[in-house]
Formats: C-alpha cells, structure tokens, sequence
C-alpha cells in the first residue's frame, strides 16, 4: 500500500511538537500493516478551514500535487479534521482522490468514504464554529471578571498571580507608570488640537519607543473610527475594558478574514478603574477634537503637509527640497535667497511617479536582491539558534521545578515534615513554572525560510496597492506613512543635460522587506538597512 502521510496543527499557540506526534502514530501505524510511506507532508500553524490552494496551505498542496502524478494508494493522517475543516473542501478533495483510484485513511476511523466521510466533514466544520462560538463567550466571561482576553495594550502590563490552590488567574493587567505617562502626552497634545501625524512626529523625535518597539505611525495613534481602535479611541485608558466591537467574516471564496464592527448595544463593558490612565475630561475634550475633525468630505480635512514635503534633499547644499507653487518643488534655501547653485525644479507628478518606480522596480532589483536574501538567511538562523538555546534552558528548569512539586506532593501525601511550610514552599515553586511557562508561550516559533520564491512579486503586488490607496482620500491616513516609511530619503540634484532635477531615491530595506513578508526583518538586517 502506497502511502503518504500528511499532519498539521491549527494555531501558532498550540505545540509545535504536535506534528511530529501525529507523524509518529501514523508511521507506527503504516509499520505495523506493512504500508510503504512515499511522503510525508504537513502545515504548521495553518487552520484546516484557510483553504487547499498553495498559498493558503503549501504542505497540503504539495502532497495533493504528488497524490495527482498517481502510484499513491492512501492518504494516512490522524483525524479528518487534519485534512479539512471546511465541508466544500472536503467535498473536493475526496472527489480528487477518488479520480485517482486513492482512498483517504485516519487512525482513528479507518477508510472515509461514503456517508461516513459525510458526516465527519459536517461533524469537523460544526466543531471549528463551536470553538469559535466558545471563545467568543471565553472572552466575554473575561471582561465580566475584569480580566482583559487579548493583548496587552501600550499602557500597561501583565499582572496574573495565583489562587489559594497555586493556579494562575490569567488576563490580569497593571499600570505601566513609564508607558502610560507617554499616552497621558499623546491625549493632552491631541486635545490641544494636534494632528495624529505631529504627535507621532515628536514621540520619534524624542526617540520613543512605539507599542511593537519600533517608531509611531499617526494610524496607531488615532485608529479606525468604524472598529474604535487606536490610541486615542482605547476605552482602556478610562478604565473601561470592551469586548464584542467587532465580528470576523470570511469570503467563501478566498478565505480572507475580515471584520466588520457590531453595534455598541452588543458590546460587552466592564468598569476596571483601577487601570485609568487618562482623567475623564482630557479624554472627553479628545473625542470632541476628533468629532470636529470628521465634520465633512473627506478632502476637506487632508492635511495641507503634502506627501512628498519633508523627504527630499538639495545635493548641492542638503536643504529640503519644499514646493514652490502648486506643482513645483525645489531646494528651500534657493528658494529663499540662499547662495545654492541649485535652482533646478521638479514636477509634482514627475517626482511622484519616480519614486513610486524606484520603490517597485529598482529596491527588488534581482541583483541587490541576492544580498539581501543571504543577509537576511543568517539573521534568522542566528536568531532561531539564541531562541533555541533559550527554549532548552527553560525547558530544562521547568522541568526540575516541575519534579521538586511532584517530590513535595509525595512528601505531603507520605505526612513528612510542616505541612504548611511545604504548601508555601508548593505555591513558590508553582509561581516559578509558570512565569517559566509565560516565557517559553512569548517565545517566537520562527521557521527557517528563505525569501526566494515569490517574494519580489508578492513586493510589486503590495506596492500596486499601495499606489491605489494613495489616490484614495479614504484610505490616505493609513497610506501616506506607509509609503513614507519605505524611503529614507531622497537626493535632487541639477540635471547636466537640461532642466529639471535628476531624483535619486534611497529606500529603506527593512521596510520594503516587511511590507513583501508582512514581519519584521531581524534585528541585524535592519541596523544595517537603516
């Protein structure tokens, strides 16, 4: 029997070593009856409902390709639910598989097919929207109980402690007096009518850290009015933790998530005043600044600082290149009288569009690429071997913690020693393993991969959609610093063969390559790209 084995696990906060369990039942299944295994093929942190395409599901896609070519008898992997989660999936691939002569087979139902394979395609749909339903009501039993059930919001940070028995009470929140100090600025200036852009502006130039650790972007700040998100708009920040703003819905034919906003009558608030930050009347006077601002069209209210102003630079004598009248720029300090040799003008829609080339053609250039690729490899090996080595240690001393309580509910069991001495000592050690545990849940499980293939073109997609939301007035707010923050700066200088500037642009590599990979490139790929 010709088999090919397939696992996969749901969520990056499942174990990881979850795969290699299921790989092991299946191969000790497969050498018990004998089977030949052709492949193995699996998906990490993938929901069973993303879909059957390459994208959404590489190891999957993979294995059907091989299962496709023919001489494969069986699919082996541990339930159904492995395989899909979604019923037209399901419906397809065992259409697939049966034109092939290939019979799909889990631990634990044996053969699927028929009205069997029915049923459990029905059975593991209906069970991931249970689960969906069950965490939904998690989180709203949560706020009831003052415990906070997602992340932990700039502002503050975590203060989960034990019960008498020695178990965690998770979702707990403290005041970071540090960070919370840097939002009682954001609120004061944003009532006294600065711009998101001018608050984010100066919290980099103060050299302040952003809530990821990175620099501030004026949409962190001000948020998404429809899903009442954003700095501004954190209902934390006067001591009211909500739940329930928003329902996730998903496009049955490309499975993107998106979320669309509920109604306030079904949210779910709890007062908590202990984490105010922001006194009533600062807060109050904010969101009346921002209902002024959203009073009409949406060009009424663009800023007057144009997209372009404040990145490029005169060569000759490095002033800003600032416009000068309604479709020209050039250099500030000519423009003033200054003795610059530079008198040299650009067009606003000239130098426009040659930024947006040199973003799309010239950052990913296949050449400069390469340079890239390679420093970007050994980042990340460096970066998963600290992490690796890290994971050991943590491992290896919850573990002897983990004996030490196992030794101590002996000795209470046995009636040796102070009883009450031993529970307190008990409550400790269970203090230390499950700070343990917080760290190892923080670390990042970071995978290998390389940026080749499809990195360059995913890039040139991500740019055409950054040029479209430019030309929308609806999405500018979140647009602009986007584009903004993939140039570091740009050189105009005169252009020997006529009029006009000659327009060299410098981007920033670690932006372009976390707006191709959607994460943040290691940390020693971006000193060197800045």
């Amino acid at each position: 029997m010709q088999t090919v084995i397939y696992a996969r696990y749901s969520s990056k906060f499942q174990d990881s070593r979850s795969i290699e369990g299921q790989l092991a039942d299946c191969r000790a299944r497969c050498a018990r009856e004998g089977w030949t295994i052709i492949g193995e093929f699996h998906d990490a942190a993938i929901s069973g409902n993303k879909g059957i395409t390459e994208e959404a599901r590489p190891g999957f896609y993979a294995m059907m390709q091989r299962v496709m070519a023919g001489g494969i008898d069986q699919v082996l992997c541990d339930t159904t639910s492995r395989i899909a989660r979604n019923e037209r999936d399901s419906i397809e691939i065992r259409e697939d598989l049966k034109f092939v002569g290939c019979r799909l087979f889990t631990l634990q139902k044996g053969v699927i097919e028929g009205i069997t394979a029915s049923i459990e395609a029905a059975v593991d749909a209906e069970q991931r929207r249970a689960l969906a339903h069950n965490i939904r009501r998690g989180q709203r039993t949560s706020v009831d109980q003052g415990r906070v059930p997602a992340g932990i919001a700039y502002g503050y940070r975590q203060a989960n402690r034990l019960t008498e028995r020695g178990e965690v009470i998770r979702g707990l929140r403290e005041i970071d007096d540090d960070q919370a100090e840097v939002v009682r600025r954001i609120f004061r200036e944003a009532a006294a009518g600065r711009s998101a852009f001018a608050i984010a502006k100066g919290l980099n130039l103060d050299g302040i850290a952003g809530p990821r650790g990175n620099y501030w972007m004026a949409p962190t700040i001000y948020g998404n009015p429809k899903f009442g998100n954003g700095i501004l708009r954190n209902r934390a920040y006067i001591g009211e933790l909500v739940v329930g703003r928003t329902v996730s819905v998903e496009n049955p034919r490309t499975r993107k998530v998106s979320y669309r906003p509920l109604a306030k009558e079904e949210w779910r608030t709890k007062q908590v005043p202990e984490l105010r930050i922001v006194e009533q009347e600062v807060w109050d006077a904010v969101q009346a600044e921002i209902a002024r601002r959203s009073i009409g069209p949406a060009h009424a209210q663009r800023r007057p600082r144009h997209w372009l102003s404040g990145l490029g630079v005169c060569s000759e004598c490095s002033s800003p290149y600032t416009r000068a009248g309604r479709d020209q720029w050039s250099c500030a300090k000519r423009s003033k009288g200054g003795a610059c040799t530079n008198g040299h003008t650009v067009e606003t829609k000239r130098y426009m569009a040659a930024l947006l080339d040199a973003l799309t053609n010239d950052l990913m250039h296949p050449d400069a690429f390469d340079e890239y690729e390679a420093e970007y490899r050994e980042a990340r090996k460096e970066r998963l071997s600290s992490q690796r080595r890290e994971q050991l240690k943590l491992e290896r001393k919850r573990g002897e913690i983990t004996r030490k309580i196992e030794r101590l509910a002996d000795a209470i069991a046995n009636g040796a020693g102070d009883v009450s001495e031993i529970v307190a000592l008990l409550a400790t050690l269970r203090t230390e393993r499950a700070d343990i545990e917080r760290q190892l849940d923080q670390i990042e499980a970071v995978e290998l991969i390389p940026l080749l293939p499809g990195v360059r073109e995913k890039y040139r997609r991500e740019m055409a959609a950054l040029e479209e939301a430019l030309a929308s007035p609806e999405a500018s707010l979140e647009a602009v610093p986007r584009f903004r923050a993939l140039i570091h700066r740009v050189v105009l200088s005169p252009n020997p063969a006529g009029r006009g500037a000659l327009i060299t642009v410098e981007p920033r590599i670690d932006e372009a390559l976390r707006l191709a990979t959607g994460e943040a490139p290691p940390q020693a790929l971006r000193r060197k790209a800045g």
